[in-house]
């Protein structure tokens, strides 16, 4: 039967790798441990050994030394150092890794010599060198290396003391033996370790890590030694008495050391070292693992090519199944795929196509609903009743409250509320009692605060149907933004107030001014002549006074309804205009125990106003200011240039302030807080501003003062510049 059962049966073979490795793996372990031992043992055999010869080659110069300081030519005090020096040369004839010898006195003067710069006529003294104290003390000495000023080479002496046939001391005989002939001894050891395979170097230190032989003669006398073998000075007799490799793990070098035994005449700490890089060293082992991997990657490959024809029979059919399920996961179109497999995988096939034309279909309407829902201009939330999450916030609603895209359906609503005061403003609207709470009516209208500005929102609050599987029930609002409904409602209702009540001033101002100018001139007059009558003369200022303020409120009625000014738009400098209030006011309001201050500028700054009204309307907003400061206080007039290209008049007081109702209805006609007020004069300036292109906002809080800021266009070029 073609089923996926019998075809996996054929996959069992590849478990036959398995054992194979596990069974190279032991031999090569096994024989990785052998063959490594064997390796460094020969590493310290070839050191020990290589120091037992160099300890046979300073015997035999000791033994050398001690035969000439033997000499009966040396031992005879009378021999002349003409005879002393043939000596000399004789022994050189047979010692040629010499490169002279010196015959001292017991006072270390020179008696005889066979050194080219050096013979008995000479008075240079041994007295002060180190190998001539140790040798008074010793008898015969071996001495540290150091660069000799006779031959300006460096040199190590064996040296020893000549007595006569009393056993009496006449003298010290000294050998400067030749550095190069060591060098070329322990050279030796290393080529005979290179025909092993082994190329490493070999050089012999003292105990103070300092070079004694070294390959490169340049590293004579330098004491880097044991930096470069990674080891301490401390652990050198440790690890020479030990069958131990040091390893430089920065260099990657295997170091072994043996110690110089001491004898007679030779008592110094010298170590003969062998180093060797890591990888000639463990090379044979490297080869071995390449022919184990080369062995199992044979087989392995065999195994590939006769699984891979058959997985590939059987893994078809699923690649496609995986390809066009990935395709149709990052949203490219997926055809129907044929079922031409074996019985289960044609079965899986089937439904495949099944589901993709299911969820092809889900997609389609999902995408649309997405699409419109976040091209409307409705703004959408949506979050679960009982936890609070966001489920849903569109474009519209993002834009609105400044709300990241990546977070909107992170948070709960009250995390975004602490985070968003714009957020937190409208949901408070919305659910002035609590989220769990849903308003009374589906469909109502809010106001809030956003960004300082008052806004107008149409509300829909319903509560979604569960959907399958769906444990919590989610809240959806769908608002709509009508503050520029709402502003052009009450732009239209505010002009129609001001038509009627101009219409109403024309009227009035008609009908009245003529009498009240009569009565006017006859009060007047009868001040001027003294006529009798009933009323005192303080009845009569009263009444003059009255129609002054009724006359006023006539002229201000009139300024609503006379038609605009045949004054022409100019360009008028803010800082003249700055200079003439401060000349005005700055005297009164130091009179009334107040500060009036002036802040712009050093530019020269221009805007586009009738120069009067514009005057007006400052003198009208420094005289409300005035009479907010009842206890005394400040008024600061600050001059600003905004980006936008508007020049900014802020008036600061420090006054009184206004209560958020009081702010509301500032502007309104005939609505005043003040005693004798008109309630016309804030209405007076925002008509002047509109006829300039201006405007005016009021910033107040009750208690801390108001700011009144004029917004007028700065002036440009083409404009007549009027200063006066």
């Amino acid at each position: 039967m073609d089923t996926l059962r019998t075809k996996l049966f054929f996959i069992m073979l590849i478990i036959a790798l398995a054992p194979l490795g596990v069974a190279g793996f032991i031999s090569y372990q096994a024989q990785k441990s052998e063959l490594t031992e064997q390796m460094e043992d020969t590493m310290v055999i070839f050191s020990d050994n290589a120091a037992v010869t160099l300890e046979d080659l300073i015997q035999e110069r000791l033994s050398d030394t001690e035969l000439l300081a033997a000499n009966p030519v040396l031992s005879d005090e009378t021999s002349d150092p003409e005879d002393i020096e043939q000596e000399f040369k004789n022994f050189q004839t047979t010692h040629e890794y010499y490169f002279g010898s010196i015959f001292t006195n017991p006072e270390g003067t020179i008696v005889a010599s066979d050194y080219q710069h050096v013979n008995h006529s000479s008075t240079q003294s041994m007295d002060r060198r180190q190998w001539f104290e140790d040798v008074q003390e010793e008898g015969l000495i071996l001495s540290d290396i150091f660069l000799s000023d006779i031959i300006n080479q460096p040199v190590i002496v064996f040296a020893a003391l000549v007595e006569n046939s009393d056993g009496e001391v006449v003298g010290s005989v000294s050998n400067g033996y030749d550095m190069n002939a060591m060098q070329v001894h322990i050279a030796n050891f290393q080529s005979q370790q290179e025909e092993f395979g082994y190329d490493g170097d070999v050089f012999l230190i003292n105990e103070a890590g300092e070079y004694i032989v070294h390959p490169d003669p340049d590293q004579v006398f330098e004491s880097g030694a044991l930096e470069e073998i990674s080891l301490a000075s401390g652990e050198l007799q440790e690890v020479s008495s030990s069958d131990e490799l040091v390893y430089n793990r920065e260099e990657e070098i295997l170091t072994s050391l043996a110690k110089v035994s001491h004898m007679e005449g030779f008592d110094r700490d010298w170590y003969l070292g062998f180093s060797v890089p890591e990888d000639e060293l463990y090379a044979p082992l490297q080869e071995m693992l390449f022919k184990y991997v080369l062995l199992f990657g044979v087989v392995t490959l065999l195994t590939v090519i006769a699984a891979a024809k058959l997985s590939r029979y059987i893994v078809r059919p699923v690649e496609r199944l995986a390809s066009a399920t990935s395709d149709f996961a990052v949203g490219r179109k997926v055809f129907p795929l044929s079922s031409d497999s074996y019985e289960e995988v044609n079965n899986l096939t089937r439904t495949f196509n099944y589901m993709t034309q299911k969820l092809e279909e889900r997609e389609n309407a999902h995408k649309k609903s997405t699409t419109i829902l976040e091209t409307t201009d409705n703004g959408v939330l949506a979050f679960e009743h009982q936890t609070h999450h966001l489920t849903t916030i569109n474009r519209k609603s993002r834009e609105l409250f400044h709300i990241d895209a990546e977070a909107n359906t992170k948070k709960t609503v009250e995390e975004l509320m602490r985070k968003n005061h714009h957020f937190a403003a409208f949901i408070s609207a919305v659910f002035p009692n609590d989220l769990m709470q849903l308003p009374e009516k589906p469909h109502f209208e809010i106001s809030c605060t956003l960004s300082g500005e008052k806004r107008w929102f149409l509300v829909s609050v319903s509560a979604l149907p569960l959907i399958e599987n769906q444990q919590n029930q989610d809240i959806l609002l769908v608002f709509n933004d009508i503050t520029d409904k709402r502003q052009m409602e009450n732009e239209l209702l505010r002009a129609e107030k001001l038509k009627l009540i101009g219409q109403l001033a024309a009227g009035f101002a008609h009908e009245i001014r003529n009498p009240l100018a009569t009565i006017h001139g006859f009060m007047q007059l009868m001040r001027r002549r003294g006529h009798e009558s009933a009323l005192t003369s303080e009845q009569k200022e009263v009444i003059v006074k009255e129609i002054d303020r009724v006359n006023g409120i006539v002229e201000e009625l009139l300024n609503i309804a006379r038609p605009e000014s045949e004054e022409e738009v100019r360009a008028v400098s803010v800082q003249n205009l700055a200079h003439e209030l401060d000349i005005l006011y700055t005297d009164a309001f130091q009179e009334a125990g107040m500060k009036f201050n002036i802040e712009f500028p050093e530019d020269e700054l221009y805007v586009e106003a009738h120069e009067k009204k514009l005057k007006q309307i400052c003198v009208n907003v420094i005289h409300n200011a005035k009479e907010a400061m009842t206890s005394g206080g400040q008024l600061l007039l600050t001059v600003q240039r905004q980006a936008s290209g508007e020049i900014s008049l802020l008036f600061q007081d420090t006054g009184e302030g206004m209560d958020e109702e009081t702010k509301e209805l500032a502007g309104t006609p005939f609505f005043t807080t003040k005693e004798r007020g008109t309630g016309l004069g804030m209405m007076i300036c925002h008509h002047l501003l509109e006829g300039m292109n201006g405007s005016m906002n009021v910033k107040s809080e009750q208690g801390k003062g108001t700011t009144i800021i004029i917004h007028l266009p700065e002036a440009s070029n083409e404009l007549d510049v009027h200063k006066s």
